[in-house]
């Protein structure tokens, strides 16, 4: 699904998660000193780098964090969840223009969504406009993280095939 295709509807659902974003990055930005050391001090992981703010409990539009992983098997792994949709995962990988088309691309990075169909199966609307806000998130981060551990998802594919890991855990 490309941007070329969205109805005004989901565009303003797009665009309101973006301006949810750029809301809570410029908060946590003014109160860094304090959430940083709140940060060593809880039990909660600390934020990755290429997708923080996006943490467990975040509101991103209709969807709630539910977790990210550090990068892992060559991405980083959000799982997001709706009342109504259920939980779902997005893979977080290097960008590879002769690889297959996400449904959410940045400068340097793919977002896809892990539903395990090769392609073949397609991406459920929601999930997709997930991906696409994702990516703005990723866009404000991806030029100054190091994204030496993640990996093209056709490279993922063949070197780790059924082995990867899906999900949080």
């Amino acid at each position: 699904m490309g941007i070329d295709k969205l109805t005004r509807r989901q565009m303003v659902g797009v665009v309101g998660a973006i301006a949810a974003i750029a809301s809570s990055r410029s908060a946590l930005a003014q109160q860094r000193p304090r959430t940083v050391r709140r940060a060593a001090d809880a039990s909660s992981p600390a934020p990755v780098p290429l997708v923080a703010p996006l943490a467990p409990g975040f509101q991103l539009g209709a969807w709630r964090v539910v977790g990210v992983t550090p990068a892992r098997a060559g991405a980083v792994t959000i799982g997001l969840e709706t009342a109504a949709a259920g939980r779902f995962f997005l893979d977080v990988c290097l960008r590879d223009d002769s690889g297959p088309r996400p449904p959410a691309r940045t400068e340097r990075c793919d977002i896809f969504v892990a539903n395990e169909g090769n392609g073949a199966v397609p991406t459920i609307e929601g999930q997709g406009l997930a991906a696409m806000a994702v990516a703005e998130v990723v866009r404000a981060n991806e030029n100054a993280c190091d994204l030496s551990g993640l990996m093209t998802h056709r490279a993922r594919l063949a070197a780790l095939g059924p082995r990867i890991v899906r999900g949080l855990d």
